[in-house]
């Protein structure tokens, strides 16, 4: 084994994921319910619903996801030993931006499974 590899862990950085989690859940449960409603009200669909309400929830939550993925995966690799160390490597050269790098790639693998999973739920609701 390599140096390099010797220091890859995967529970290194978990910290920030578990910290992220219940703004996360939040944002997404707020959105969800938001959009929902307001579709509902509008004499909306419920399939067209659940898609709207669905992605419009992942796309909010992935907003603090997406930065805590970014430096829970620096720390993983071991580029970081810290989460502050990560967290300022990545706004001195990559700026905030950097922090979104896998936003589209997130939410692109999230939507489908919320879509899913709403949809269903919201379904099994009625029986």
């Amino acid at each position: 084994m390599t140096k390099e590899a010797s220091h890859i862990s995967i529970f290194q950085g978990l910290l920030t994921p578990m910290l992220a989690a219940f703004p996360c859940s939040a944002l997404f449960v707020l959105f969800y319910d938001f959009t929902g409603s307001t579709l509902r009200e509008l004499g909306c669909g419920s399939a067209i619903v659940n898609f709207c309400a669905a992605t419009m929830a992942e796309c909010s939550q992935a907003l603090i996801r997406s930065p805590s993925e970014v430096i829970k995966q620096n720390m993983q690799l071991g580029i970081h030993k810290t989460n502050m160390e990560s967290f300022n490597h990545v706004i001195k050269n990559l700026g905030v931006g950097g922090f979104y790098t896998g936003y589209f790639s997130l939410i692109m693998r999230e939507i489908p499974f919320s879509v899913i999973q709403f949809s269903l739920y919201e379904n099994l609701k009625l029986i």
